[in-house]
């Protein structure tokens, strides 16, 4: 008989009472499994240990180790201030325990329960339990329950943290957990946490799956926001909360912004399964949920997805307006406001493309007050679909356009059929190779003229009998052809190019011969007819270049230098022409064939260099002005936009200058600068037409530097400057002011200081713009000052992947 089979008597009474009693309330707890750890169980004891029989099992004999215990069995190992554990006393041959007063081996066939209690630890793999009232182990079935402990994991290589009132982790790797608040914040005291009141882990094949009960998010352990059942994969995914910021601006109020994603793969296969195709799709979903205490509760959920042939985004956004005026002083008739926008391709095989994208917008101003930078800069919306199939030089395409946005401007397609040959080569024998191009197509087009509202108003500011202007239809089909014959003679390249159109138009525009007629009822003739062209040109180019391999600067990183010129002389004429412009119905490009002679004289100059062994080019300008030999010339609106259309033109069109400057020198502002400039010059006078100019650089990470002019006639002159300087390891200043030289006056300012904070971004942004007005101060009711200063605290996690820096989300100078 062993050690580990005598018992020492019944002088523990209470000691035993009291492990069997804890011992049976984790037992109760403890989900049914299927598997045992046979790993014999090594315990180093600080204090004694005393053994005692099992009254509800005669086969069975408790061992009870105190005064502190380190616990090993295979992987795992356990700390706390006791260990209960039931041992069989039945024994195979060789099969002994060894108690001692130190370290004791208890073999793990015969261990039935295991119980660690008061202020346990546990380490197994890459997860710990922290400071846990207990944790009991089935050994039988191969279950683990924990009661008031913390578990740490990660979340796609972000600490996970974890607290719990009762874990279980079941034999098939399956935990389970009541009472939960998790974070990323590892501080004793979470900035944040979600808390919900169950929470189960589920192994897979791609990685841990967590579901949730109903969450709380808190903030400082304040409740701030109720949330919905999560599910995520905690090894791909990151946490829902992408920032969180707060602020106040006039033309919103009191702010509160919160961003959610996360992976969406599993709903969006659901939905490919039950209304598509099938098929596995990778897809992630967000959510912007923003509360403006002067607008109202603004929503943007968005899906974007791709599966094995298509991808594409869609998203939504809504708002109850509780403003009568936009910012701009427009008075908003409806106040459900928002959008709907959808973009997918799908590309059948490496010829064929289906393109379609849908786009919604409840009003004209709605873009322009919570999409500004997509109003400002970004394409125009569109209502499409496009089928292409493409093979080598030859291609079809369908297309079919409409418009939802009745305040819009936009050309329809109902639709628009088109073929397209390109670079086709032509034999010429001895003289070379000539290339032709054909365009082939048939539309029916329709100019569908925006909305227009006449500037009388109501009492209550708004405008009476909305009208719709007749649109424009026209049925056309017609061709294209262009040959193209580039000849080099003696280091010149000439090409010649000759060419046709033959277009049909189902009608026409005509203008009444009496000047008393209504030219509204007879502007449009249903006749139609046939418009014919004939085109033609010549340009001859010549490329000079030298070199110098020994020239070497380790200032300018140059390591030789070669010089290019290439001068250019060209003329392109549309020499035959039926019918202009005038006498069509314009819809688009289609109609805007005129006819004119035009010289074109250009210089192309080039500075190359080898840095890090690559060749590169440091200085590349293009200057090239037009000329306009013929009388009746029509250049004029390119210079002046309000220019009557009978005035001629001049005879020197604008001259243009083009120049990039990447020099990669080895100075500070230099080594990654890049300038850019384009100007217009109208040659009569040299006044300047408009000119756009920006120089940035990176000095250093995170560190940035950009200015920029852009000048457009008389109409617009901006002066913008941004810096973004490390202050700290820790701190980071970016800055950003906007001067409009013609008003002389500040457009838009502003300042962002960015803490890098424990697992978070904290950005204070302080900024303010000039106001706009589209109707003036004469609008009723509207604002008489709609400038903006805004402040707002954003908190981003640090995972979340900074999609544009500091400068870029504060003054957009792109």
């Amino acid at each position: 008989m062993t050690s580990a089979d005598r018992p020492p008597g019944r002088r523990e009474g209470p000691l035993r009472r009291a492990a069997l009693a804890i011992a049976c309330v984790l037992a109760c707890l403890a989900a049914p499994a299927a598997s045992a750890q046979s790993d014999p169980v090594v315990v180093r004891s600080e204090g004694g240990n005393t053994a005692f029989p099992d009254d509800e099992h005669s086969d069975r004999i408790v061992w009870v180790f105190f005064g502190g215990v380190d616990v090993a069995q295979g992987d795992l190992r356990l700390r706390g201030d006791t260990l209960v554990a039931v041992l069989r006393r039945s024994a195979e041959p060789g099969d002994e325990s060894r108690i001692g007063p130190g370290e004791s081996l208890l073999p793990g066939s015969r261990i039935v329960e295991l119980l660690v209690h008061g202020d346990v630890t546990m380490e197994q793999g890459s997860e710990r339990i922290l400071g846990a009232q207990s944790i009991y182990i089935d050994n039988e079935s191969g279950t683990l329950t924990s009661l008031e402990g913390t578990w740490r994991s990660t979340l796609s290589g972000t600490p996970l943290i974890v607290h719990y009132q009762v874990m279980r982790k079941l034999a098939d790797g399956i935990r389970e957990m009541e009472g939960v608040s998790y974070t990323t914040c590892d501080f004793a005291h979470a900035h944040w946490s979600l808390d919900t009141p169950w929470t189960r882990l589920v192994p897979t094949d791609e990685g841990d799956v967590l579901h949730t009960s109903w969450n709380t998010a808190q903030i400082g352990g304040l409740p701030f926001l109720w949330m919905p059942a999560l599910h995520l994969n905690v090894d791909k995914d990151q946490p829902p909360l992408r920032s969180l910021g707060f602020g106040s601006s006039r033309r919103l109020g009191t702010e509160v912004r919160t961003r959610w994603g996360g992976d969406a793969s599993g709903f969006l296969t659901g939905v490919n399964e039950a209304f598509g195709p099938g098929g596995a799709v990778d897809g992630q979903w967000e959510l912007q949920l923003n509360n403006y205490s002067s607008r109202g509760l603004f929503y943007e959920p968005k899906w974007t997805y791709r599966t094995e042939r298509s991808r594409g985004e869609f998203f939504g956004s809504y708002i109850h307006d509780r403003n009568r005026y936009d910012e701009l002083g427009q008075p908003i008739f409806d106040d459900t406001r928002g959008r709907v926008d959808l973009e997918h391709r799908t590309e059948f095989d490496e010829h064929r493309t289906l393109d379609v994208e849908l786009s919604y917008i409840s009003d004209g101003e709605y873009l322009h007050e919570y999409y500004e930078q997509e109003d400002r800069i970004g394409k125009q919306q569109e209502t499409y679909a496009s089928y292409r199939d493409v093979r080598d030089n030859e291609a079809y395409t369908a297309l079919v356009r409409g418009r939802l946005n009745n305040y819009q401007t936009q050309n329809e397609y109902l639709p628009r059929l088109e073929h397209r040959w390109s670079g086709e080569p032509v034999d010429t024998g001895p003289f070379g190779t000539a290339y032709f191009s054909t365009v082939d197509f048939v539309d029916v087009a329709t100019l569908r003229a925006e909305t227009v509202y006449p500037r009388g108003f109501a009492e209550d500011g708004f405008p009476q009998d909305p009208r719709q202007p007749d649109s424009q239809r026209n049925i056309r089909a017609g061709t294209r052809g262009m040959l193209e014959w580039p000849v080099d003679v003696a280091g010149d390249r000439v090409s010649f190019t000759a060419g046709y159109d033959i277009t049909g138009f189902d009608r026409n525009q005509r203008t009444p011969d009496d000047p008393d007629t209504n030219a509204d009822e007879s502007e449009i003739d249903p006749g139609g007819f046939v418009r014919y062209g004939l085109l033609g040109g010549v340009e001859w180019m010549r490329t000079y270049s030298g070199s110098d391999s020994d020239f070497h600067s380790d200032v300018w990183n140059m390591d030789g230098v070669r010089q290019i010129l290439e001068p250019r002389v060209g003329y392109q004429s549309v020499f035959e022409l039926n019918h202009g412009p005038e006498d069509l119905i314009e819809i688009d490009q289609t109609e805007e064939l005129r006819k004119q002679h035009a010289f074109l004289v250009g210089l192309r100059h080039r500075v190359q260099t080898h840095q890090n062994k690559r060749v590169v080019t440091t200085l590349d300008t293009d200057v090239s002005i037009p000329f306009f030999p013929n009388e009746d010339r029509d250049n004029l609106q390119e210079i002046e936009p309000e220019a009557p259309d009978d005035l001629d033109g001049q005879t020197a069109g604008l001259l243009t200058l083009d120049t990039r400057w990447r020099p990669g020198a080895d100075v500070f502002g230099l080594r990654t600068g890049a300038l850019r400039w384009r100007t217009r010059y109208d040659p009569d006078g040299w006044k300047n037409v408009d000119s756009f100019a920006a120089y940035s650089a990176n000095l250093g990470e995170d560190q940035r530097f950009q200015i920029a002019h852009n000048r457009s006639r008389d109409i617009s002159d901006f002066l913008t400057a941004g810096v973004q300087w490390n202050l700290t390891p820790r701190w980071t200043l970016a800055a950003y002011n906007q001067q409009d030289l013609l008003e002389g006056e500040n457009a838009r300012r502003g300042v962002i200081l960015r803490q890098q904070a424990h697992r978070w971004l904290i950005d204070i942004e302080v900024s303010r713009r000039r106001g706009e007005s589209r109707v003036g101060a004469n609008t009723p009711g509207a604002p008489s000052d709609n400038s903006d200063t805004r402040f707002t605290i954003r908190l981003q996690p640090s995972f979340v992947t900074q999609d544009e820096t500091l400068l870029d989300r504060l003054g957009r100078i792109r």
